[in-house]
């Protein structure tokens, strides 16, 4: 039973590591590129409403809103189709729809396989970006905390006297 204990103990320092935040970090990777001649977005059009197709982790820009490809297709009255790469047109600066992005992305060899790659990657580099921001913005704050901390000390003993 000892053991047991000496294993909950652990798992338990382990949960208190991840909170404060001490859990590994994620490794660096580097963005896959993309076919040659193969935008980072492209506008598309389905059943009539416009969005910007980012091509990476297949989501659709629609004013501030960034969608899943099947949920815009879903807002766009196409949900029952489940099939975005035909719903979703690419579209031309007007707006009019030119082929499906089935078509379009079958000729730059993006087949499902190709595209989840691309999203898991896409997923692991802005996982990481995000890990690096959070490490930036915790020291900025330990930064600030220590002179504010400071200040404060000295301003606060100043006021008493």
């Amino acid at each position: 039973s000892g053991a047991g204990m000496g294993s909950a103990a652990a798992a338990g320092a382990a949960a208190a590591a991840k909170k404060a935040g001490e859990r590994a970090p994620p490794p660096p990777v580097d963005l896959l590129p993309l076919p040659d001649d193969t935008p980072e977005q492209v506008p598309v059009v389905c059943n009539g409403k416009r969005g910007t197709l980012v091509v990476r982790p297949q989501r659709v820009l629609v004013g501030d809103q960034e969608l899943t490809a099947s949920r815009f297709e879903a807002q766009c009255g196409k949900g029952d189709a489940k099939k975005w790469k035909s719903s979703l047109w690419l579209a031309d600066a007007a707006g009019e729809p030119q082929r499906p992005m089935g078509e379009w992305l079958a000729e730059r060899r993006l087949d499902k396989n190709a595209l989840s790659k691309l999203a898991a990657n896409c997923a692991a580099v802005e996982l990481r970006r995000a890990w690096e921001q959070q490490q930036q913005e915790q020291q900025e704050q330990e930064q600030e905390g220590e002179g504010v901390d400071g200040d404060s000390v000295v301003g606060d003993g100043a006021a008493a006297e």
